[in-house]
């Protein structure tokens, strides 16, 4: 029997997996978004009832990463928390809070970003670049670049709120980029098996 053949099983299970976790890294944004635009433009029961119906999707995404014991996505797992927090402030109609998701718009989604950023780079050994097993002096200089340019992209999406593009998926792209490029260079000095890195979860 060949390596190949020897490895397939392994392969299959790699694969099954990894596609299981991407599906559910990005199906609550997706549920939201469909919900939202519902038969035209939104409006503030539709967002509602948008994130009451993504709110259960993002609790499995997010107990699935959390069990698989590995750093997750900061970025995937930024967007699952804000879309916990608005089902669960519309769950409980708290009023306050909904308006000041909706005074802040496509910006609330960075800020939660941002918040992620400070939290993992202080409290993690992953950092915001999400990878274990490099020199942490790289990991805290990354995650902190990082950081920084995710207060860039804040600011951007506070002038551009109201734009979706430019509000929320320019700086999300930008930002996904930085973080593989820095990630890319510090997996090089990482040993091959303490490689952890954050993909798909």
């Amino acid at each position: 029997m060949s390596n190949w053949q020897e490895s397939r099983p392994d392969l299959l299970w790699r694969a099954g997996r990894y596609f299981v976790m991407g599906t559910l890294a990005f199906l609550p944004a997706v549920v939201f978004l469909r919900f939202a635009q519902w038969s035209g433009p939104p409006d503030d029961e539709r967002w509602m009832l948008a994130f009451k119906v993504a709110t259960p999707f993002a609790c499995v995404y997010l107990l699935a990463a959390l069990w698989r014991h590995r750093p997750m996505n900061r970025l995937v797992t930024s967007t699952n928390l804000y879309l916990l927090v608005g089902g669960v402030m519309s769950f409980l109609h708290f009023w306050p809070g909904l308006v000041w998701y909706g005074q802040l718009r496509e910006s609330a989604l960075m800020l939660v970003v941002v918040l992620v950023g400070v939290f993992t780079t202080l409290a993690t050994r992953a950092g915001f670049v999400g990878l274990s097993g490099a020199a942490p002096k790289r990991i805290r200089r990354d995650s902190l670049l990082l950081l920084s340019a995710s207060l860039v992209a804040l600011a951007v999406s506070w002038f551009c709120r109201g734009n979706p593009f430019w509000a929320v998926v320019l700086p999300m792209m930008v930002l996904s980029l930085l973080g593989h490029h820095l990630k890319k260079h510090l997996i090089n000095d990482v040993p091959a098996q303490e490689v952890q890195t954050n993909e798909p979860a």
